[in-house]
């Protein structure tokens, strides 16, 4: 058996999705960049589930570090370009013993980290990526805030990073967005806030998936919280986070036009 990097990944609310939004979320997971890193990363979907791991032995720290940082990447842009469909997941990256390979008539895969992996992912109460304790250590690219005591939850969402300030008053200057065009990055930031606090809001859904969406928003406070703050006592008008016309780039996300599609 070889220890790799295993990335686990579950789409929440398979079930309910119908044939046709199923089959566009499978071509939306076969374009993701990670495959051109390929022969590097492979990838296993299976029903609402996807595996990536590192098929390389990793000659130092700084090819160790990186691919910390693509497993990353590679959740972050499914989770921007699921944004618009409002279809979320949950994922954690976790290293241990996994192994894949093809025999005659089928593809065998297995080991302690899938197993691991399976079975901590449904003791969660958050979407999102949540990362490994052993491996936050070496994770210089993304943020982690510690969720329990065998995972970090990762701030996948850098461009919410580059605007949340503990210590500055909301509306911020338009000057720190406009002249970048950063507006329509985001957006989609502005949209997914939109959206957790809707469906941990919403008293049809049933508590335990409710508990997911506010465990997620309460993640995401740890490092956003006055922007987030501001956002949700406005009503969750973007002018509120910074002072300037929204109205066409929060009209793109989820569109061919938006930066995400």
């Amino acid at each position: 058996m070889s220890e790799r990097f295993l990335l686990y990944l579950d789409i929440l609310g398979f079930s309910d999705l119908k044939k046709s939004e199923i089959r566009t979320l499978y071509k939306t997971i076969d374009k993701l960049n990670v495959f051109s890193h390929a022969p590097y990363f492979k990838s296993i979907v299976f029903s609402d589930t996807i595996l990536v791991y590192n098929s390389n032995k990793f000659r130092n720290i700084r090819e160790r570090n990186s691919a910390i940082m693509w497993m990353c990447e590679f959740a972050q842009d499914l989770f921007y370009r699921l944004i618009g469909k409002d279809i979320h997941f949950r994922a954690l990256l976790t290293v241990g013993d996994f192994e894949h390979y093809k025999l005659k008539n089928i593809e065998a895969f297995f080991g302690e980290a899938l197993a691991a992996a399976h079975k901590h992912e449904k003791e969660i109460s958050c979407t999102g990526l949540l990362m490994d304790n052993r491996l936050a250590g070496y994770s210089d690219i993304f943020k982690t805030t510690p969720y329990d005591d065998k995972y970090h939850f990762v701030h996948i969402m850098q461009t919410l990073g580059t605007i949340s300030f503990l210590e500055a008053e909301y509306p911020i200057s338009s000057e720190l967005i406009l002249p970048m065009g950063t507006e329509f990055l985001h957006a989609y930031d502005l949209k997914y806030l939109q959206n957790i606090h809707r469906h941990m809001t919403n008293i049809n859904l049933h508590p335990r998936i409710r508990a997911k969406y506010m465990g997620t928003w309460q993640m995401l406070r740890s490092i956003s919280a006055p922007l987030m703050d501001a956002f949700e006592r406005s009503g969750f008008n973007p002018r509120s986070v910074c002072d300037f016309d929204w109205s066409e780039a929060m009209s793109r996300v989820g569109t061919p036009r938006g930066f995400h599609g």
